[in-house]
């Protein structure tokens, strides 16, 4: 075959590959190629790293699937107001939970239920019940306490013009 031949075998190619929905078969984007498949990779979590595509991919699944609940934990940035957006337009409930102070509002607005901050590390330790997970946040919890009987005190020393405190604090 000539390059005209080739290239008018290609465009008839095409030209049929392109199928009506209305009857039934798929529509194909290129040879072999068909949106199912492409569907089914989204769904599987085969998807792009670029921000507002996978945004855009995780949308349409929502819309599509419908589903009961949307969890969106983690570390969000400028999706967080799509997605969270998609979500509550599909009705489903929503759980939020980022350490992102600056995307909190977003999921405050459009969620359900949002953790804030800590909580979002301290639910992993009380739902998995890991000793060394619930050991760290025991820790931390009773060092806030520690912190806060200690700047308490302080508050309390300094009232009265008991300095000792100070001066020992502010030997360290």
């Amino acid at each position: 075959m000539d390059q005209l031949e080739k290239r008018e075998h290609r465009k008839q190619e095409r030209r049929q590959s392109i199928i009506d929905r209305r009857l039934g078969l798929d529509r194909r984007r290129g040879p072999g190629i068909r949106r199912d498949d492409d569907r089914k990779s989204a769904e599987e979590g085969e998807m792009t790293d670029e921000q507002f595509a996978f945004a855009a991919a995780v949308n349409g699944i929502m819309l599509r699937e419908r589903p009961a609940a949307n969890l969106f934990l983690g570390s969000f940035f400028a999706e967080s107001l799509m997605l969270a957006e998609t979500g509550f337009s599909t009705g489903a409930v929503q759980i939020a939970g980022t350490a992102n102070v600056h995307q909190l509002p977003f999921f405050v607005v459009a969620c359900d239920y949002t953790l804030i901050g800590e909580e979002f590390f301290a639910t992993s330790a009380y739902l998995s019940r890991e000793p060394d997970l619930v050991g760290t946040l025991k820790g931390t919890d009773w060092m806030k306490g520690l912190v806060i009987v200690v700047l308490v005190i302080g508050a309390l020393l300094e009232t009265f013009r008991i300095t000792g405190l100070t001066r020992l604090l502010e030997t360290w």
